[in-house]
């Protein structure tokens, strides 16, 4: 994500606890920490954000935002009913040449008469398309007034992501709203994630929320960014398992966020902030925990953290479908 001072913060300083359901009945949460569950609770919602396919569109997002940057402002249209996809874009198939090293037109046939398809393929560690290609799938992007829906599909035609992001505020303190699901079957997890920036400090606060029906599973992420700190909190429940973790960071993202199981405390995640930073998962006292309990609140933690680069990621690829500026 943007700065300097936020990647740290979001390197260490995963965003937890705040939110509890308030219509759940606390009096029956255990106090113990399922290890296992916990771990298996972790892996189901991000499942879906691992697939392959879903994967390549991450990583070429900045790649389709160039595809569509390429062309003139000129070309696009205007009014609050038009779309900002640019003309010459409409209807268009594109492909990776690796030859140029960009996204490209091609005389395939079957995008969105009002938006356009990217061929997902294969990608290497630098967030390119690897040689020989191997397509994924594909994204389909549209837009209708102020709010862009990007699907995806693997090759065998299902659908496995879909998202609407919509954009309000003003032009200093601009807002964005994120609703849509990601998997199939037992491992589909809906989201959906509110966020507004401050232009002129880069000042962030949002919140994360998933739901993963398959195992009752709901998280919810917290983040206000301020100027000398950063405030951060999660929960993630699961039936009577329910996982808090969260506190305030300084400037370089250190910090001790305390997690508490059931309601109670039972450890701290201790962030050591810089880049790299380092994280340390103890007890309250600051001893260890054992292999089981460290490795399942290292997971939650990591899976709170992911959410704070959810924001950038869905924007990568709609700047300007959108017509936004890009994130400070």
């Amino acid at each position: 994500m943007p700065s300097n001072r936020r990647s740290r913060a979001a390197v260490g300083a995963l965003l937890f606890a705040l939110s509890a359901a308030a219509c759940a009945d606390d009096s029956q949460l255990s106090a113990t920490l399922d290890s296992v569950g916990t771990q298996v609770d972790v892996a189901t919602a991000q499942a879906g954000l691992n697939l392959t396919v879903v994967r390549s569109f991450i990583a070429v997002g900045p790649q389709i935002e160039a595809a569509f940057d390429s062309y003139s402002p000129a070309l696009r249209t205007t009014g609050s009913t038009a779309s900002l996809l640019p003309l010459l874009a409409w209807g268009k198939t594109f492909v990776w040449s690796g030859a140029e090293g960009r996204y490209i037109e091609s005389d395939r046939t079957g995008a969105p008469p009002s938006g356009s398809r990217f061929i997902l393929y294969a990608v290497s560690g630098l967030g390119v398309p690897t040689t020989p290609l191997t397509e994924q799938g594909y994204v389909d992007i549209t837009r209708a007034q102020n709010t862009a829906t990007v699907v995806i599909y693997q090759t065998t035609e299902v659908e496995v992501m879909r998202y609407d992001l919509t954009t309000g505020g003003t032009e200093s303190v601009p807002t964005f709203l994120v609703d849509g699901f990601a998997g199939t079957g037992t491992s589909r997890t809906t989201f959906d994630l509110s966020a507004s920036l401050v232009t002129s400090t880069g000042n962030l606060t949002q919140t994360w929320s998933t739901s993963t029906l398959s195992r009752g599973l709901a998280t919810t992420v917290q983040l206000a960014e301020g100027p000398l700190s950063t405030t951060v909190g999660g929960t993630m429940r699961a039936g009577v398992r329910k996982i808090e973790i969260g506190g305030t960071l300084g400037t370089t993202g250190a910090g001790a966020l305390p997690v508490k199981v059931g309601g109670k405390l039972y450890g701290r995640v201790l962030l050591s902030g810089g880049t790299p930073g380092t994280t340390t998962v103890t007890n309250p006292l600051g001893g260890p925990l054992g292999a089981a309990e460290t490795t399942a609140i290292a997971a939650t933690y990591s899976w709170f953290a992911s959410s704070y680069t959810k924001l950038g990621m869905f924007l990568a690829p709609l700047y300007t479908v959108l017509d936004v500026d890009h994130l400070p």
